[in-house]
């Protein structure tokens, strides 16, 4: 049985998100680096047919197609260079918004995960809830902390910090590993 206490912090929502954003990122960065291959291609192509249709005195669709297969391949450039630092951006001003409000129990509250082997019980003073393993389909171990996936979009991040030691942390990973395996649907 694992009891993890802590309370999320600015450091651990933010290392979050980079994770988070990291593991999705290495999930589509083949259909990215497809997308902008087949884009330069086709831009290629285009230039060349601009080329072959001025020479030649035919019509400026071919132009105008190119220009936009050009911009493509640019946009596409620019989101996989850009985007983890405009998500960043948009984090930071997420936070502030979380800490402003005073509704929100963002970091103020302390997070209690119980992880037994008969489920996932989570308690705070604003809910009280259980969960089975067959939840969670991916535990991920960053330098960070853990994040325990549920799908694509939602998760669990667990920081570093809330484990003892190092050996504690591997053994927790080692057991929800295990208790993923096992309660595959």
């Amino acid at each position: 049985m694992f009891d993890i206490k802590y309370t999320m912090n600015d450091d651990d929502y933010i290392a979050f998100q980079k994770d988070y954003f990291d593991i999705g990122r290495k999930k589509t960065v083949k259909k990215i680096v497809v997308v902008s291959v087949c884009l330069a291609l086709l831009a290629v192509w285009c230039i060349f047919e601009a080329v072959n249709s001025i020479t030649s005195g035919q019509t400026v669709f071919v132009v105008l197609f190119s220009v936009l297969a050009i911009f493509s391949s640019a946009i596409a450039i620019f989101n996989k260079q850009f985007s983890k630092a405009i998500l960043m951006r948009t984090v930071k001003k997420q936070l502030k918004k979380y800490k402003d409000d005073p509704k929100n129990p963002y970091g103020k509250t302390e997070m209690n995960f119980i992880f037994d082997d008969d489920g996932i019980k989570l308690k705070n003073e604003y809910t009280d809830n259980q969960m089975k393993y067959s939840v969670i389909s991916d535990a991920i171990s960053t330098s960070a902390g853990i994040i325990l996936l549920m799908n694509e979009k939602q998760g669990f991040f667990i920081p570093a910090r809330a484990f003892e030691s190092d050996e504690q942390r591997e053994e927790f990973v080692k057991f929800i590993e295990k208790k993923i395996e096992e309660n595959k649907v």
